[in-house]
């Protein structure tokens, strides 16, 4: 299982794709450990879709975080991108505070619907009343839920939760 916050919850999801990125990439290892479980907590796991937002909220470019393009990697995003290295066989929860302005919730939702259409199962978790920083505080309101969500992702690493494919689950709507 793996867990991280913002960037590092890009990196967990992407973590979570690493065999898939092609053996033609420098970022390409022939073993790869599985990761059963992700919990992205305020994630941006979309790199290619949402350049816009990061550029605004993080005043980084992609090409800054996946690299310049080049001859022997055309496409930066095929394997820093975690949103194309699906499906990748883990159970993703996507954590997000309902007045997250980094990484608002739709991004959990479109990751989600993603993932789910290309066959692994996820989840997401909207914080009522919590912001991007409220989702890794212990003493914030929204804790006991992210705590939640990092319990039932543990049962689905140790093979203990439904399979893959399971029923998304959201406590507020889209």
């Amino acid at each position: 299982m793996a867990v991280g916050h913002s960037a590092g919850g890009q990196l967990v999801q992407w973590i979570a794709g690493r065999a898939k990125i092609p053996a033609t990439s420098p970022l390409h290892r022939e073993r790869m450990l599985p990761v059963r479980a992700v919990v992205s907590l305020g994630g941006l796991a979309d790199l290619r879709r949402e350049r816009a937002l990061i550029k605004a909220n993080c005043g980084r470019d992609t090409p800054e975080l996946a690299g310049e393009p080049g001859p022997g990697r055309p496409d930066v995003y095929a394997d820093t991108n975690a949103a194309e290295l699906l499906p990748n066989g883990s159970h993703t929860i996507l954590v997000t505070g309902e007045l997250d302005t980094i990484s608002p919730p739709r991004i959990a939702h479109d990751f989600a619907e993603r993932a789910r259409q290309a066959g692994d199962s996820a989840e997401v978790v909207i914080l009522p009343g919590a912001s991007h920083y409220d989702e890794v505080a212990t003493s914030s309101h929204a804790w006991p839920l992210v705590l939640g969500a990092i319990e039932r992702a543990l049962e689905h690493a140790s093979g203990k939760a439904s399979p893959a494919g399971a029923a998304a689950v959201s406590p507020t709507a889209r």
